[in-house]
This record gives C-alpha cells, sequence and structure tokens, in this order.
C-alpha cells in the first residue's frame, strides 16, 4: 500500500513538472476521475485503462470536458470543447483510442502520395508513428499510436501551429501514461 502511495505521489510530481509552463494535470480536469471511474465499469475489454498523466493547456476560455465510449474492443477517452461533444470530429480536443486489436499502426500520405507519417521512439524503446496535422477533404488533427501488451493505443491532439513543438508535445504525453486501477478512479 506504501508503495501505490509513494508510486501516486511520484507520478503527480512528474506531471506537474511534464506539462508545469503550458499543460495541466489531468486530476484537475472537472469530472475526469469520474468518468475513468465510469469507464472502468463499462470496459469489457481486457485493454487497460490509460490516459497522458498531463495534457496542454485549452485555449484561454475553452474547458475541457471528459468523456468516453467503449466497445468489445477497447475504448475512446475525450477532451472535448462542450459537454454535449461526445468526440465529435469538430469539438474534440484531446482523444485516445485503445483496443486489443494489434494491427498495423496507421500510415498516413498526403495528396501526392507522399508518406506523411514519420517513425519516432518512445522512452521505453518502443516505435510509435506520429503523423502531423493535415488537411484532405477534412483537418486531422494530429496522432501518435503505438503498441503495448497486445493493446493499440492511437492518441490525438489539435495541437499547434509549431508541427515540431506538436510533435515533442504528443511525445511525453505517449511517454508519460497513468494506467487507472479501480482505487485511482474513485478517487482514493
Amino acid at each position: 500500500m506504501l508503495k501505490k502511495v509513494v508510486l501516486g505521489v511520484a507520478l503527480s510530481v512528474v506531471s506537474i513538472s511534464l506539462f508545469a509552463d503550458h499543460g495541466m494535470r489531468i486530476s484537475k480536469i472537472n469530472g475526469f476521475n469520474a468518468m475513468i471511474s465510469q469507464l472502468q465499469n463499462q470496459n469489457t475489454s481486457k485493454v487497460p485503462v490509460v490516459f497522458p498523466m498531463g495534457v496542454p493547456k485549452p485555449s484561454h476560455g475553452v474547458t475541457y470536458y471528459p468523456n468516453f465510449d467503449v466497445n468489445s474492443t477497447g475504448y475512446n477517452i475525450y477532451l472535448d470543447s462542450s459537454a454535449s461533444c461526445k468526440g465529435a470530429h469538430y469539438c474534440n480536443l484531446v482523444s485516445l483510442n485503445a483496443n486489443n486489436a494489434t494491427q498495423a499502426l496507421p500510415t498516413y500520405k498526403n495528396q501526392k502520395g507522399q508518406e506523411m507519417t514519420k517513425t519516432v521512439t518512445l522512452k521505453n524503446g518502443k516505435t510509435a508513428n506520429y503523423t502531423p496535422g493535415f488537411a484532405m477533404g477534412d483537418y486531422w488533427n494530429p496522432q501518435i499510436s503505438w503498441q503495448n501488451n497486445s493493446a493499440t493505443y492511437t492518441l490525438g491532439w489539435v495541437g499547434m501551429k509549431n508541427t515540431s513543438r506538436t510533435q515533442m508535445a504528443m511525445v511525453k504525453m505517449a511517454n508519460h501514461l497513468n494506467t487507472f486501477t479501480a482505487t485511482q478512479a474513485s478517487g482514493s
């Protein structure tokens, strides 16, 4: 028990420093812990519930509204700009898709057939696919995808105009995931 408490404190310190200048800890997002608890109760897949410990602060005056959906192979977690958004493309700010299917990681090409996706390395030595935001009939948010323990994860974020800073922020988020346990979700 003491080990879990010490680890929790250490993770909190990491998350504070992770986005100290331009971000926020997920524990500060109103309704996030309650949403995680509901997700865990409804998640019938074997995929552990994870989410970055810190996320970039939304634009001035914008609030994150947490939401989720589940299916038989995994779940989606959304941080949206309105409570009624429910992950819709036009109002979603941050998303994490997790599923127990280990298919090939997604790659994208532009309209000229040029590869836009590049391979990046996470701190645990695993590789991930990073795709900057792009327009092709619609705007597609930057995303990073990786596999871990027989699951595939894709993290999306609206990003910044500076694509190298967006890539760095997304790699940071993928490197600093919190795996939620039942006691964490209930606020213990």
